[in-house]
């Protein structure tokens, strides 16, 4: 009993000579709490003109991701049977933010149109988008999704049309919703699309989610 008292006191001992000071642990936590970065969300493209051998993206279109949980994973590349759909458009041509006639004021959460000419710099807040056209146009435009509450599975960023026409500098930032430490996964862009075409660019950026860590 006596080698067994020993053995506990000198395990006792070692544990404490082991155990982090006050200033150490206060190192620790400083080190390891506070806002963390995550990981962005997804992004799919499916077009037409897609090598099923070695998926690319067209040439207009380029996606950077903030943090990808591995190299590669966020961005997923595919064929497009979208020329193949039995489309009915309810509108004909619609603008937004171009200054046109057929301007609307909001980007709806639901739009099918013939088509849908796209220019200036909006925030969006919708948790979902799902556009249907025959031609979306891009013309110099910004579009900032960034819902204004977490997303249900389902609910995604969608563009659907037949023709993608890229005209001038265009960009799509994707943000998760704003929460009290920091931010949640940003939507997924899902672009499904025949041929895109045009002399412009449209840069797709999904930003990482940023969670609160504390001990």
């Amino acid at each position: 009993m006596k080698s067994k008292s020993i053995l506990y006191t000198l395990i006792s001992l070692s544990l404490a000579a082991c155990a982090p000071t006050a200033d150490e642990l206060a190192d620790i936590k400083k080190s390891y709490s506070g806002p963390k970065i995550g990981i962005s969300g997804l992004v799919v493209v499916r077009h037409a003109a897609v090598n099923r051998r070695s998926p690319d993206l067209p040439k207009q279109i380029s996606v950077e991701f903030e943090r990808e949980s591995s190299p590669g994973s966020h961005l997923i590349l595919t064929g497009s049977l979208v020329h193949l759909r039995n489309f009915s458009a309810n509108e004909g041509i619609v603008s937004f933010g171009c200054h046109e006639d057929t301007d609307i004021a909001k980007l709806p959460a639901k739009l099918t149109v013939d088509t849908l000419k796209i220019c200036g710099k909006h925030k969006i807040e919708d948790t979902s988008i799902v556009i249907n056209a025959k031609t979306v146009i891009m013309d110099n435009a910004t579009l900032d999704f960034i819902p204004h509450k977490a997303l249900q599975l389902e609910e995604q960023i969608e563009f659907i049309s037949e023709e993608f026409l890229i005209e001038g500098e265009n960009n799509i930032t994707l943000q998760g919703a704003a929460t009290a430490g920091g931010r949640e996964l940003a939507p997924t862009l899902f672009l499904d699309t025949g041929p895109v075409s045009g002399a412009g660019h449209l840069k797709v950026y999904s930003k990482a989610s940023i969670y609160t860590v504390k001990l």
